[in-house]
């Protein structure tokens, strides 16, 4: 400890410096939900990757209880869709698995803190499928102005909204399109691909089924079964792989490209 600075002195140094530096991009929308006891859940999306809690009404997320300390936590969204949470009073720790966070502690997606009563739990967008996104879009906004909550609302975001498209776009019209240009709509159910399957491709020792695309709640997802199949993805040899729009894939040498292409199966 540097002599003659307490640890809250420490940490609001940290804090300032932390708020000096610059905001660093946002990509994806990061979300907390908040869990408080007579309440409903309650979401709240992240107007920036870092942000203040506390209970004073300068803070990004104000939580307006006495237990919760006026500047009590620093929360930054990571590239990588987690979260870093700085605690900011040593008398009134943020507590991470029932433990305090001393220093700083990093969130996964799904992870769960506690500050005074509440309990926040941090969802990243690129980590949710298409039935926690429903979920979310129901789910009432929490912008907490007094102790009632007034402003709650069921209203759809445009992060959830565009987030939501997008996965029911590609779960209705997710395809493979072959080289010849046939186009090969996936569905939800799982489709086999094969020398004599649906989805016809070459054979590589015998003519069974090489491999298995199906719904993976965000997008489709590509499986190997075939014990002598192999199968590429943008040139990467892999076994199973969830795929994104515009991704190559080679299976036993056919090779395929999954977009999301506005033709019904016939």
């Amino acid at each position: 400890m540097v002599e003659g600075r307490t640890p809250d002195a420490m940490r609001y140094d940290r804090l300032r410096d932390t708020r000096a530096r610059p905001q660093p991009p946002i990509d994806s929308m990061p979300f907390l939900i908040i869990h408080e006891s007579g309440h409903p859940n309650r979401l709240f999306e992240l107007p920036a990757p870092r942000i203040t809690i506390g209970r004073a009404p300068t803070c990004e997320l104000v939580l307006a209880n006495v237990s919760v300390s006026r500047e009590h936590a620093v929360l930054e969204s990571l590239p990588s869709g987690s979260a870093e949470v700085m605690s900011l009073a040593s008398h009134n720790p943020v507590l991470v698995n029932d433990a305090p966070v001393n220093d700083s502690k990093v969130l996964e997606h799904g992870g769960s803190m506690r500050l005074g009563k509440f309990k926040l739990t941090w969802l990243h967008e690129d980590h949710l499928d298409s039935f926690r996104t429903h979920q979310l879009s129901e789910m009432p906004r929490f912008s907490r102005l007094d102790s009632k909550d007034s402003q709650a609302t069921y209203a759809l975001s445009g992060a959830l909204q565009k987030k939501l498209l997008k996965v029911e776009a590609l779960r209705e019209f997710g395809a493979f399109t072959a080289p010849d240009g046939t186009v090969y709509t996936l569905g939800t159910d799982p489709i086999a691909v094969g020398p004599d399957d649906a989805i016809p491709c070459a054979s590589r020792w015998g003519r069974r089924t090489a491999a298995v695309v199906e719904w993976a709640g965000s997008s489709h997802e590509v499986k190997l079964t075939g014990m002598f199949a192999k199968m590429t993805v943008n040139g990467e040899t892999v076994a199973s792989k969830a795929l994104n729009p515009s991704d190559l894939v080679s299976i036993n040498g056919t090779e395929f490209t999954y977009a999301e292409v506005r033709k019904k199966r016939s």
